[in-house]
């Protein structure tokens, strides 16, 4: 009786370490950024998660601004699409299908130093 306790306990504590670390593996492990491209011509850059579905959070864009010295000329600007959408979407579901690729961005990275960058301001 002893030997099947403690089988049942030792199930037990092997569930609630896994249900843990499912809630808890993001805290403990950094999910790199990635940039995604789509079939439409879009890319979205972001904390890629594929389960239980493709979804992109903390989703950013590059968006063409008018220079401000010469009309003329554009510059790109990495936006977050929060900010720029009229929904202010916080993550972004995607479809499986319409990937064309995925990039991991690097840590030192011009996309990478402008996304830690927009972290630091304070939210107005």
């Amino acid at each position: 009786m002893s030997q099947r306790l403690t089988a049942i306990l030792l199930v037990l504590l092997i569930g609630v370490l896994i249900v843990i670390g499912f809630l808890y593996w993001d805290k403990i492990f950094e999910r790199p950024y990635v940039a995604v491209h789509l079939s439409n011509g879009d890319t979205y850059f972001g904390q890629l998660y594929r389960f239980p579905h493709f979804e992109l959070r903390d989703v950013h864009v590059i968006q063409p601004v008018a220079d401000a010295e010469n009309p003329d000329q554009t510059s790109l600007q990495v936006v977050p699409l929060n900010l720029i959408a009229f929904w202010g979407p916080d993550k972004l579901q995607l479809n499986r299908a319409q990937i064309i690729f995925t990039a991991k961005i690097g840590k030192d990275s011009q996309v990478m130093n402008v996304i830690q960058k927009l972290k630091e301001v304070p939210a107005q």
